[in-house]
């Protein structure tokens, strides 16, 4: 940490009077200073996702009906800005929204969404798959397949390989996405219910725009992505729904996938016990 520490304090405008670690992730280092600024490192400098984030917030923070980190210093490692003050979105906290505020934060989220899947951006690093895994068949599901029980693995398949000829039924268009939305990027302010920010836009890439519902669908569940849609001004083609879907299922297979690739494999028995339990309660034949 004090390698850290020692960079920031050279780096930064302020004086170093207390740090906490806020997260130690797969992907990166995130560190609160003075308790107003969030230096968020990435683990893997050779990946360049932080140059397409880097120059991705400036210019759309002139557009963005929602907060996102504003940023104060960057480098070839970190990006720095002042703290949006607020908690992780969880289906428990937002329950205890009234109608009204559950209605306003669904329009905040289909603006932004409806603004970021519009948003034209162009970038070197900008891609279709940063981290890889682009193969659904090859590289996600071979690694996983023998690892599952006999019955998980019938079903798994055969939802699969249905699911897919249905998203590849109809063209759709794919746009800027943000990619990791759900919980942990979503900050609301629980004393007034209101949304307050949305951070980490280090997944970003060329995708289909079902994936930033995907999270939402496998958080808070198919009411709470159909509220949202009435505030998404897109159009939406008859395979949306079955395109959300593939892309909340495929993200528990991706995460294997990162994790055998890049040193995390003792958490992939979790991740398997999930999948186990996603296929238990349906009958996918």
């Amino acid at each position: 940490m004090e390698e850290y520490l020692d960079r920031i304090q050279a780096e930064f405008f302020e004086p170093i009077n207390s740090y906490k670690i806020i997260q130690e992730g797969w992907t990166n280092l995130i560190v609160e200073i003075n308790g107003q600024w969030i230096f968020r490192f990435v683990r893997d400098r050779e990946n360049m996702q932080i140059a397409v984030e880097r120059d991705f917030l400036p210019n759309f923070a002139k557009v963005s009906p929602v907060n996102i980190p504003n940023l104060a210093i960057s480098s070839d490692d970190y990006i720095a800005y002042r703290k949006i003050a607020g908690d992780r979105f969880s289906p428990q906290n937002f329950l205890l929204f009234s109608s009204t505020q559950k209605a306003n934060l669904f329009k905040l989220l289909g603006q932004f969404l409806t603004c970021l899947h519009n948003f034209q951006f162009t970038h070197l690093y900008l891609s279709t798959a940063p981290y890889g895994g682009s193969d659904f068949w090859n590289d996600l599901w071979l690694p996983v397949k023998d690892d599952l029980s006999e019955q998980t693995r019938i079903k798994a398949e055969c939802y699969f390989t249905n699911i897919l000829k249905e998203v590849n039924a109809i063209p759709f268009e794919k746009t800027l996405t943000h990619s990791d939305l759900g919980t942990n990027n979503i900050l609301v302010n629980y004393e007034q219910c209101h949304l307050a920010g949305i951070i980490d836009f280090s997944d970003m890439s060329i995708a289909d725009p079902a994936v930033d519902f995907a999270g939402f669908y496998r958080n808070f569940g198919h009411q709470f992505v159909e509220e949202l849609l009435k505030y998404y001004q897109r159009p939406i083609k008859s395979n949306f729904w079955a395109r959300i879907e593939y892309e909340s299922k495929r993200k528990m297979f991706f995460v294997i996938y990162f994790a055998l690739n890049h040193g995390f494999a003792t958490q992939i028995p979790i991740i398997l016990e999930y999948i186990e339990k996603l296929f238990q309660d349906k009958d996918y034949e």
